[in-house]
């Protein structure tokens, strides 16, 4: 079978493993990948959005942004998760208008951290009344705002970090990922000693709880490109040991 008939045969039948298979074939791909972007399938439209991103190109953006506007709330929302990582610029304008405009705040929590990428004017003027609200959409919208380098945005999200409650302090160390500045080295590293339970992890019958430090060393690893000698993964409770040696490699 010829690689356009496998990546077909795989789209028309809906399997994830089109993604892989485009994302071997690279360009070459695009046209299949763009006809299943229109099929009546709407799983077949839903995988059609996540090859053109794993493609990547002006001809991806031009699929991921039809698929904002598609019928199906699946396709829409993969085309929304697909468009957070700031690669498609053109994709840009339709980004905000649905994020302006969308009717499904599911979706509209995906564009409007796909907002943190772009500058600009009118992306501030988008965000700004989402992120007085309450909700994921309004905490999206603040973490879009901090990565743009908005003050009132960075200020609340500074006191996050000191909240008296344990979750918050977690959640807010965890936006720091997505933030991405240095800026926020110092207060992160202020929460390397803070032991409180904040994140259930494991099974329902045997529960385990992520300590608010166990997320600052996930966060201070990811902000300073760090590699401790022990591995580092959002589901680690990490020793007593490990996180010594991590606050002196951090210093």
């Amino acid at each position: 079978m010829s690689p356009t008939a496998t990546l077909e045969s795989l789209l028309a039948s809906g399997s994830w493993d089109a993604v892989e298979e485009a994302h071997r074939q690279g360009v070459s791909a695009l046209p299949t990948v763009q006809t299943y972007a229109k099929s009546k399938n709407s799983a077949s439209r839903q995988i059609a959005m996540a090859c053109a991103s794993r493609i990547g190109g002006e001809q991806a953006a031009q699929i991921l942004t039809a698929g904002l506007a598609d019928a199906d709330i699946n396709v829409q929302l993969t085309a929304a998760k697909e468009l957070d990582s700031g690669k498609f610029p053109s994709a840009s304008p339709a980004i905000l208008e649905q994020l302006a405009r969308g009717k499904d705040d599911l979706v509209r929590e995906f564009l409007a951290l796909d907002a943190g990428y772009i500058p600009g004017d009118r992306t501030i003027a988008v965000l700004r009344p989402l992120a007085a609200g309450q909700g994921g959409l309004a905490t999206n919208a603040r973490m879009a705002l901090a990565k743009l380098k908005d003050a009132w945005a960075r200020d609340l999200l500074v006191k996050d970090l000191s909240s008296p409650l344990a979750r918050t302090r977690y959640e807010a160390l965890d936006q720091l990922r997505y933030v991405d500045d240095p800026q926020f080295v110092s207060n992160a590293k202020k929460l390397l000693d803070d032991r409180e339970p904040a994140r259930r992890i494991g099974t329902a019958r045997n529960p385990r709880f992520r300590r608010v430090c166990d997320q600052a060393v996930d966060t201070l690893a990811f902000l300073l490109k760090l590699r401790p000698s022990f591995p580092v993964a959002p589901e680690k409770i990490y020793t007593q040991e490990q996180l010594s040696q991590f606050r002196q490699l951090v210093g």
